[in-house]
């Protein structure tokens, strides 16, 4: 008797556990889908996700942060470049609006990551993060323009 009721409380604390978990991975989710409050919100993404964000977030910029020799030889079709190690970067990155959705890369994601903390101290909102950079787009095999 003992064992069944320990084998039954083991089941119904996992069981519990679970079901905490999939609660708090679908608030994080939706938290992750909706900007409300104008909060912050970054959210990493594969090639195959950003190309399905392009075409259908509206407004969407993808943003490239890589050099313009890099930008020239092959980008993401209608991205706009605005260099990393360029003199004015910050005060471009100033110029943009914070409300708009961006798709954010560089060649491999290290640019990237950093220009991310940059954003959210501009006060930027709704920024999708390509994981791997241009490099991943290119190994997906997505069409790149030069």
């Amino acid at each position: 008797m003992r064992h069944i009721i320990l084998f039954l409380s083991i089941v119904f604390m996992s069981v519990a556990c679970t079901a905490d978990q999939s609660d708090a991975q679908s608030s994080n989710d939706s938290a992750a889908q909706q900007n409300g409050g104008g909060e912050w919100r970054v959210q990493n993404v594969e090639a195959l996700e950003a190309r399905d964000l392009i075409a259908t977030v509206p407004n969407i910029v993808v943003l490239d942060v890589r050099t313009p020799k890099e930008y020239g030889a092959g980008h993401i079709s209608g991205g706009k470049n605005i260099d990393f190690f360029g003199q004015n970067f910050e005060s471009q990155l100033s110029g943009l609006n914070r409300a708009t959705p961006y798709l954010l890369h560089c060649k491999s994601g290290g640019r990237s990551s950093k220009v991310l903390k940059v954003m959210e101290r501009l006060g930027f909102k709704n920024i999708y993060h390509l994981e791997g950079g241009f490099d991943a787009w290119k190994n997906a095999n997505f069409d790149a323009v030069s």
